[in-house]
């Protein structure tokens, strides 16, 4: 039996990483015809039509979505716009892709995951990175009990730099410090610790760039209702580096550094005493976690599989984060929803 035609189509065609030829790419790679390319900027939609000969191109996604031959698009927007694109691409009777962060609040991730329910379309979010190869390694060896039962976690990234001047360092826009790299951050710690949540307790700083309107520095501790904790720090103003990850289990541990190396160390505890081992994983070229990740995607379209990353556990990212940003402003820990 042939396998079914779906046309693709990306919102958002723009030149910082090209992330709509890179979205396009994947979906060529595993099954799902590149159809279809928007953008508000006319050279974006020149570029669109070099890189994919014979793509049908607009500038008005709405107009875009009146094809009954278009099946499946992708919104790669500013994360402030994800909501009403969403929304849009679901009520026209497609199925919808949205990069991450899914949305900037619960309220709307809600309204998103009950449209996809009412209209049995898929949402789903880009959250490629849960397929990194050094996360799949961590996993593998949690599963196996390498470590025993995790019940610490201390992750981030920190440096000390001046923000770009572009919309993600808008808070109004992107969202903040958290709805950057610290969506990615969140993704692997639920991914590591699922159990329940019980709150997050959460401190911001401000005090270096102050012409950026994100935070400086974001941390958030959440604590599980298993006793089970986690800690992320996002810092733009930390003149010394933090581990990438630091994972402590009942008999043993994970020490990742944010060094480009494709090793990690698993520390074991054997009769009472510790011994580290370096765990070498898979080199990860540009593009590779997309790619499994549309592979994954496409399972699931074609053949029904569920999603890896289903939109209930990006709805869950964005209501650790958005209790975060609640906990920064009351200065006392927050319930998280959908935890009850």
């Amino acid at each position: 039996m042939s396998k079914p035609i779906i046309n693709g189509a990306v919102i958002g065609y723009g030149g910082q990483f090209n992330m709509g030829g890179l979205h396009l790419k994947c979906m060529a790679a595993n099954g799902i015809t590149p159809y279809a390319a928007c953008d508000i900027d006319p050279a974006r939609v020149t570029a669109a039509k070099t890189e994919f000969p014979g793509i049908k191109t607009y500038t008005d996604y709405h107009e875009m979505l009146k094809d009954p031959d278009l099946h499946i698009a992708a919104v790669i927007l500013p994360h402030n716009l994800h909501h009403a694109a969403c929304v849009d691409v679901l009520s026209s009777g497609k199925h919808c892709i949205c990069e991450k962060p899914f949305t900037l609040t619960v309220a709307e991730a809600d309204e998103i995951v009950n449209l996809s329910k009412s209209t049995g379309k898929t949402m789903a979010v880009f959250h490629n990175r849960r397929f990194d190869p050094d996360h799949l390694a961590k996993m593998k060896l949690i599963g196996e009990g390498a470590i025993g039962e995790v019940f610490h976690i201390e992750a981030g990234m920190a440096n000390y730099a001046k923000p770009r001047d572009w919309w993600r360092s808008d808070k109004a826009i992107s969202g903040g410090n958290l709805y950057d790299w610290g969506v990615h951050f969140t993704d692997w710690i639920l991914d590591l610790i699922p159990d329940p949540i019980e709150s997050v307790c959460a401190w911001y700083q401000k005090r270096v760039w102050s012409d950026y309107s994100n935070e400086d520095e974001t941390m958030y501790s959440i604590r599980f209702k298993s006793g089970k904790y986690a800690n992320l720090q996002i810092s733009g103003i930390a003149a010394a580096p933090i581990p990438r990850f630091r994972i402590l289990g009942t008999k043993g541990a994970i020490l990742q550094s944010h060094e480009w190396s494709n090793t990690f160390t698993l520390t074991r505890v054997k009769d009472d005493k510790t011994v580290d081992e370096t765990i070498d994983f898979e080199a990860m070229g540009y593009g590779d976690s997309a790619q499994a990740w549309y592979a994954d995607l496409a399972e699931h379209l074609i053949n029904g599989t569920p999603l890896t990353v289903p939109v209930e556990a990006a709805r869950r990212n964005i209501a650790v984060i958005e209790a975060a940003e609640r906990s920064a402003v009351s200065r006392k820990p927050e319930p998280v929803a959908h935890e009850e």
